[in-house]
């Protein structure tokens, strides 16, 4: 520009100031702010560098090369980190949230195993059911075996994602196996729910276990990683009895946070949803009848 329009973009705000190209540089501002404020730092910067060099080639002018070379050689003295001291991968919130699908998967295991409680589906039910065996002892055992295969599929999960992806999986190993233990108990328990409501055929109880395991992996952040946010900004109830929001935040407490407190409440939370659901399973298949097995 010349410095008539320099000046009119200056006074109509279009610019933020104005460098005049000098023996002693100097800089024309109309105003203060952050932009006027770095334009000052960076005529300040080079009048000490200036400042340096003259002094180099008055006492030194041996070590002017060095001199040049260090003043140069800019390093980035700002790095990324949470509050806890951890750095930061954007990527791994779609993983925790692919743990948290793998631990509500185990539903269609415990779906499995409600058939095989119900008389009127299969042959092997019918004759358990004629057994003296207490029901609540049926569907904890049941819910256990499932359980147990339901954890060990995760652990694998875990294992792989950790030591053979090398994700950014560094909290403490034992409190994600915890997080993922009381994930597929919660897993396992919406499938035997789901699976005791004897009034639904078998295909509809199929498309309401996904619906409901993928819309809760969705919120999480499975599909976009600000969702869980956004959620948490406009409706954080939800993140509250979501389970896959809660298994994800938990794993995102161990690895990034570092906040305990939040990562127990978050454990509470899927063992007493746990058991409601294994309560509420009992009640249904207990209070079914048959005329005839």
């Amino acid at each position: 520009m010349s410095e008539k329009d320099a000046l009119d973009a200056l006074s109509q705000k279009k610019i933020s100031g104005i460098y005049y190209e000098q023996a002693i540089p100097d800089l024309t501002l109309n105003g203060q702010g952050i932009p006027e404020s770095i334009l000052q730092s960076v005529l300040e910067s080079y009048e000490n560098n200036l400042h340096t060099l003259q002094t180099i080639l008055k006492k030194h002018p041996s070590g002017l090369l060095s001199a040049l070379r260090q003043m140069s050689d800019t390093k980035d003295l700002v790095r990324e980190v949470s509050l806890g001291g951890k750095t930061i991968d954007g990527n791994s919130q779609f993983f925790y949230a692919l743990v948290a699908m793998g631990c509500l998967y185990g539903c269609f295991i415990g779906f499995g195993s409600a058939i095989t409680l119900q008389a009127n589906l299969t042959a092997l039910a019918a004759r358990r059911c004629i057994t003296p065996t207490h029901k609540l002892k049926l569907i904890l055992s049941e819910q256990i075996a499932s359980f147990l295969l339901g954890y060990a599929d995760v652990i694998v999960l875990l294992l792989y994602l950790r030591n053979i992806l090398n994700l950014d999986f560094q909290g403490q190993f034992g409190k994600m196996l915890i997080i993922s233990l009381s994930g597929s108990l919660i897993g396992v328990s919406m499938g035997l729910f789901i699976g005791s409501l004897s009034r639904l055929n078998e295909g509809i109880k199929i498309g309401i276990m996904l619906a409901i395991s993928m819309s809760c992996c969705f919120l999480s952040g499975l599909m976009n990683g600000t969702m869980k946010d956004t959620v948490e900004k406009h409706a954080p109830i939800i993140n509250r009895f979501n389970p896959a929001a809660l298994i994800s935040d938990a794993l995102y407490c161990i690895n990034v946070y570092d906040d305990a407190s939040r990562y127990y409440r978050n454990l509470i939370t899927l063992i007493v949803m746990s058991a409601a659901l294994v309560l509420a399973s009992f009640l249904l298949i207990r209070r079914e009848r048959y005329d005839s097995i």
